[in-house]
């Protein structure tokens, strides 16, 4: 029996998607920039996905930008915008325990000149208001928060945030929300966000494509150069069979989000249910947390160890982001919530998607324990 339990890493991606992907493939070829019927056809095509990744969003299709995925959209929304503005306010925030493409470019940043401030969280993965409401001044340019951690689950208050922004500064907020898209309401008016980072691999879609939400007025200067496509913003010939599966994963993920999210809280609860009923194992971050990523440490385990006995029974996880797993050093999220050295060791990250099965949770589970007992074992043995 096969259980993947890392759709936060990436998802499957529907047989539906499949489809119109290979019809724009096959049928609607031409360049979207081509004056003649076949570019137009492409247009169209272009145009609709616009409407649809708009229309999950609540935003407008002029306010949509299509990229590669979550790292460029993140990339694209903080040094574009710094960039545009040049230095003329030269602080910027973001938390502690971002995705690796916002936290190594707030690094990289910090190296340029500007003042970064990092906002601490708490043991549950929840950012200190006080902490951030103190630090934002007339000088802050950006905020970067992500909505939905990728290790942990923990769901930040956007709309609180935002409000506290706006009250103490003028800066631009935003919102990594690749974890989110789809999975939580994403109103990005209702929530105060000015841009918004998604991706297309999370939801059932096609990797290698995302979108960046830009609220209307706001200025940014590209990262490459070249032909006008997406307002010139990210110049190159559209990835229009990528943006087609996308947009269809979107419209799948929208029609079906209420009785997901109600599958997807049922999975979690009968998971930890199971996983928790020993001594062995404790939660990382809270309950309340996303209902498709859960972070447990098992004790006296190591993570890598457990996830290689895991993959040999058919069941797949991770030890935390797929952007950075495969480093030795521990996850930054997990020391970010104080974890102790042993307990980062131990940690392992399931994420779920809503077709999992009982039968399929309680073969994972007996994986897992039996497992951890011949690991056991094994040490006794030595």
């Amino acid at each position: 029996m096969k259980v993947y339990l890392d759709s936060g890493a990436t998802t499957w991606v529907y047989p539906e998607v499949i489809d119109e992907m290979t019809e724009i493939m096959q049928t609607v070829y031409g360049n979207p920039s081509s004056m003649h019927r076949m570019g137009v056809d492409a247009e169209k095509k272009l145009k609709e996905s616009r409407k649809i990744i708009a229309r999950a969003l609540k935003a407008t299709p002029e306010e949509i930008v299509f990229t590669s995925g979550g790292t460029e959209s993140n990339n694209l929304a903080i040094r574009g915008f710094l960039s545009h503005i040049k230095h003329r306010k030269n602080q910027i925030i973001t938390s502690v325990f971002e995705h690796p493409s916002v936290l190594t470019l707030f690094q990289q940043l910090e190296k340029e000149g500007f003042e970064v401030t990092y906002i601490p969280v708490d043991n549950n993965g929840q950012l200190d208001l006080k902490i951030l409401e103190e630090a934002l001044n007339e000088k802050t340019a950006l905020v970067s928060i992500m909505y939905v951690n990728n290790e942990i689950g923990s769901i930040q208050p956007l709309t609180e945030i935002s409000k506290l922004i706006k009250s103490k500064s003028q800066a631009i907020f935003h919102v990594d929300a690749v974890q989110a898209f789809c999975k939580l309401p994403c109103n990005v008016k209702a929530l105060g966000v000015d841009m918004m980072s998604v991706s297309g691999h999370k939801i059932h879609g096609p990797k290698g494509v995302g979108a960046l939400y830009m609220r209307k007025g706001i200025m940014i200067d590209p990262l490459i150069y070249g032909g006008s496509q997406e307002n010139a913003l990210r110049p190159g010939t559209e990835n229009l069979p990528g943006i087609v599966g996308f947009s269809k994963a979107c419209q799948l993920m929208q029609e079906k989000l209420k009785s997901s999210q109600d599958r997807l809280k049922e999975i979690k609860a009968y998971f930890l249910e199971k996983i928790l009923d020993g001594e062995d194992a404790s939660l990382n971050g809270s309950l309340e947390g996303a209902n498709h990523i859960v972070n447990i440490t098992f004790k006296h385990t190591r993570g890598e160890v457990l996830l290689h006995m895991l993959e040999t029974k058919g069941v797949y996880v991770s030890t935390g982001s797929a952007c950075s797993s495969k480093n030795k050093t521990y996850s930054h999220v997990l020391e970010a919530i104080g974890l102790s050295e042993m307990e980062k060791e131990g940690a392992i990250r399931f994420s779920f998607t809503d077709d999992l099965t009982t039968e399929a949770i309680d073969y994972a589970v007996d994986a897992i324990h039996s497992s951890i007992k011949e690991l056991k074992d094994i040490t006794k043995g030595r």
